[in-house]
């Protein structure tokens, strides 16, 4: 009687297609942090290199999250050669609506919210590290209020609201400043 050899290496199974992927949709519903981000980016990747011609639907209900994890999400958005198509379907909050605004196509539901509102943060150290944060915090801050004024048609008093307090905005009202292409 011969022993199977039990140091055979498990042969790792490509992924099952899902059905959204057959659709090429992405669905942002966490927080945004590096996890959720790396799959988003992820999906994206696989999803232009599938094809260049084809759209991609990246669907968001999210409260937002890590700024830096979001820049890479619409950076990545910005390099691929497949157009992706932004749908808010619920809310759209902090980071989240920055990512929003990186589609070629954007798109609310009739009862969606897109929010945006001050970076959050806060630092306990020492003074030295923290003068170096804030530095970087205001750099931060600066990108975020160059892409509203790249991609929205938001007034001064909007960018002002944006500064101090939060700034919600259902479907219609976003469609009106240059928020959203379409409302569904």
């Amino acid at each position: 009687m011969k022993i199977a050899n039990k140091t055979k290496k498990k042969q790792k199974r490509p992924k099952k297609s899902t059905s959204l992927d057959k659709l090429r949709t992405i669905i942002l519903n966490k927080i945004i942090d590096e996890d959720s981000a790396s799959k988003v980016i992820e999906k994206l990747l696989i999803f232009s290199e599938e094809s260049s011609k084809k759209p991609i639907t990246l669907i968001i209900n999210s409260y937002g999250g890590s700024v830096l994890d979001g820049l890479a999400i619409i950076d990545t958005v910005k390099s691929i050669e497949a157009p992706v198509r932004t749908l808010i379907i619920g809310k759209a909050c902090s980071m989240a609506a920055f990512i929003f605004l990186a589609g070629d196509e954007r798109i609310m539901t009739k009862n969606s919210y897109w929010m945006i509102h001050p970076m959050s943060c806060g630092t306990y150290d020492y003074f030295s590290f923290i003068k170096d944060r804030v530095k970087f915090e205001k750099e931060l801050n600066a990108k975020l209020l160059e892409l509203l004024k790249k991609y929205t048609k938001l007034t001064k008093k909007d960018l002002a609201k944006f500064e101090v307090g939060e700034l919600w905005l259902n479907s219609v009202e976003a469609k009106k400043k240059g928020i959203t292409d379409k409302v569904i």
